[in-house]
């Protein structure tokens, strides 16, 4: 376990570098603005619990199915996973059940941070930057910057080449009270994390998709991402949707919490 975390933590050392270099460019934030780790607080035996929705796209015998998924996670912060000059990590622990389905199922554990420059989450080995402060729309990062451009992903054992190549983060909006679901939250950040027409056109054979919201003092609250790919490029009129024959489309969103 300690060596599958070395890659990590040099990557967030080579993050943290990129940083510092982007805001040497930029007028440095008063002290009013540094802070944005309210928007997801990572304070052991915190708990989300979120309803999830997926569709996943994989070929079985020459033809291509599409597998619909629905459940609930929950994410626990839980030990400290290591400690670096100027963050902590803590293992986020999580479960799986599928709706009408009591049992809970470990699933393999992530690991979350955050320092001035923003939040981290670790997603087995593939490190993100969910989050850039301070907070404030149209501000923009690379979150994906610790992850190699042809870094696949695998779905039914089965990988999606390229699949977080060409991710541009940038807030959306200024924090403003928004409903998700049935629930009205005072303070959300909304933040576009992959924008089709900067990957492969929306027509392309490449449809990348990503958005997240987070509200103060909770954390996320809602997401969606759709990562599809049409292997044998289509060229017809037809959405990506009808034409994809390998990928996922997931949503989540928010339905309880703890903060400790």
């Amino acid at each position: 376990m300690r060596q599958s975390l070395r890659p990590a933590l040099f990557a967030i050392a080579l993050l943290i570098l990129l940083s510092g270099c982007r805001y040497e460019q930029e007028p440095f934030p008063d002290a009013s603005e540094l802070s944005g780790k309210e928007y997801f607080p990572v304070v052991p035996g915190a708990w989300w619990e979120f309803r999830t929705d997926s569709v996943v796209y994989y070929v079985s015998q020459s033809a291509v199915v599409r597998d619909t998924v629905r459940g609930i996670e929950r994410w626990t912060i839980g030990d400290t996973a290591f400690v670096s000059d100027d963050m902590v990590a803590f293992w986020l622990l999580r479960q799986y059940r599928r709706l009408g389905d009591s049992t809970w199922h470990a699933l393999p554990p992530w690991w979350i941070a955050s320092n001035r420059e923003g939040l981290f989450i670790n997603e087995g080995n593939l490190l993100f930057q969910k989050l850039s402060f301070p907070v404030r729309k149209d501000r923009s990062w690379e979150g994906n910057a610790a992850i190699y451009p042809n870094e696949s992903y695998y779905v039914r054992n089965q990988p999606l080449e390229l699949a977080f190549a060409g991710w541009k983060y940038r807030y959306l909006t200024a924090p403003r009270t928004e409903t998700v679901g049935a629930t009205t939250y005072d303070s959300v950040v909304h933040v576009q994390e992959a924008d089709p027409e900067d990957i492969a056109g929306v027509d392309g054979p490449l449809y990348r998709w990503a958005q997240s919201k987070y509200a103060k003092h909770i954390g996320l609250v809602w997401k969606r991402w759709i990562i599809l790919d049409d292997e044998d490029f289509d060229t017809s009129d037809e959405p990506i949707f009808e034409r994809a024959d390998e990928g996922f489309i997931l949503e989540m969103q928010l339905i309880q919490y703890f903060i400790p």
